[in-house]
């Protein structure tokens, strides 16, 4: 699950899917100045959005099943308008909104992968938001005084990331390592984040 940068092709053999997200801003961008053409397209995508919403206990299949007798008439009837729009010039190729019909046609295919693929997500905005923090320490790192510095930036950020992933406190964790620092140099295997509360 990728966007549509070019980056992101592959050259082997892999089911590449693209975000639907990322189809959809396109619209949402230039609604302002399209705003009846995007509002027809937006709607039809947010119909599919409530679809996967329905199938989020369903098994893979289930949910594949699911989203082909339901989203895919809306997808198709979609692209369809989307290819008269181009075809009978009500929307010039050049335009805001043209590009964005571009950028939805040319990769049709992926943005619609969760309509073939059993387990291929609508959407990769999760995944984008689970990187976002690596991204921001990466940009803060740039500003550290030394290599050391940097270093034990990435440790602090790994333990805070990995506090959240076990639903642990990362601020109450941290000062129980400062409070019981002795204890921690002894036998730090016990004072990791997902034992830690039992030493205290």
């Amino acid at each position: 699950m990728c966007d549509g940068l070019a980056a992101n092709e592959v050259s082997t053999e892999v089911v590449v899917a693209n975000c639907l997200d990322h189809g959809r801003r396109k619209f949402f961008d230039i609604k302002a100045s399209f705003t009846e053409e995007c509002d027809y397209a937006l709607d039809e995508m947010q119909k599919v959005y409530r679809f996967d919403k329905e199938t989020r206990a369903m098994t893979p299949r289930g949910r594949l099943e699911y989203h082909a007798e339901h989203s895919a008439p809306i997808m198709e009837s979609l692209r369809l308008w989307m290819k008269d729009q181009i075809e009978v010039k009500k929307a010039e190729p050049n335009s805001p909104l043209g590009k964005a019909i571009s950028y939805n046609l040319k990769r049709w295919k992926e943005l619609t992968t969760f309509l073939r693929v059993e387990g291929a997500p609508l959407s990769n905005a999760e995944d984008e938001r689970s990187i976002k923090w690596a991204i921001c320490h990466r940009n803060n790192s740039l500003f550290s005084k030394t290599m050391n510095d940097t270093k034990q930036g990435d440790i602090i950020q790994s333990m805070i990331r990995t506090c959240n992933q076990a639903g642990i406190n990362s601020f109450d964790y941290l000062v129980a390592l400062q409070e019981n620092r002795s204890k921690v140099y002894e036998v730090p295997e016990l004072w990791l984040s997902w034992n830690y509360l039992i030493n205290l």
